[in-house]
């Protein structure tokens, strides 16, 4: 009965020492220290620190990184490089319903003239010629409010003397004209 007992504390045994083995080589995950303000050293000072026995030793930034290391802020853009952002009006699909609006403009179609035209927006927003286009469009169309909110918003995006001309053009004109008034005390 102690010869069961010895078989059984001696397998143990070499269980456990087999285990600890197996610890014992088994890769550490490599974690840097942490290191306080008090503790920290000066940034020009790289130390080493001694790792557990057998495992190698690797050093550690204690400090800011180096000048050379850090990137630099990207320059600025130049504003004649960057003046504007295309408005879209110089694509293909944009040009192709620009022509089919005055297509259907120059036969009287102004509800299809005026669909084209507000496709063409969506695909351009920012384009002043088509905001220009269909404001003009609604002033044949008799509906001079429309016209001025779209003259107002094609000023937004003009970048041109003579298409801001052309806008408050088309501003002046969505205008009612005011009536000149008889002077006062002459009588008919």
């Amino acid at each position: 009965m102690v010869d069961k007992r010895i078989e059984r504390c001696a397998g143990l045994l070499l269980m456990a020492v087999g285990l600890g083995a197996c610890q014992a080589l088994a890769p550490r995950p490599q974690t840097p220290p942490l290191v306080s303000a008090a503790t920290a050293q000066p940034a020009a000072a790289a130390a080493t620190t001694p790792a557990s026995p057998g495992l190698p030793v690797r050093a550690v930034h204690r400090g800011l990184l180096p000048p050379q290391r850090l990137s630099a802020p990207p320059p600025p853009v130049a504003p004649s490089s960057a003046e504007h952002l295309a408005d879209g009006h110089q694509l293909p699909a944009v040009h192709a319903l620009l022509v089919s609006a005055e297509h259907f403009r120059k036969k009287g179609r102004l509800d299809l003239a005026s669909h084209r035209l507000e496709q063409a927006l969506r695909l351009a927003p920012q384009s002043a010629e088509i905001y220009g286009r269909l404001a003009e469009l609604r002033l044949q169309q008799h509906r001079p409010a429309e016209a001025e909110h779209l003259a107002r918003r094609g000023l937004l995006y003009a970048r041109h003397i003579e298409e801001r001309e052309r806008l408050k053009a088309i501003i002046r004109m969505s205008r009612p004209q005011a009536k000149p008034s008889q002077p006062q005390g002459v009588s008919r």
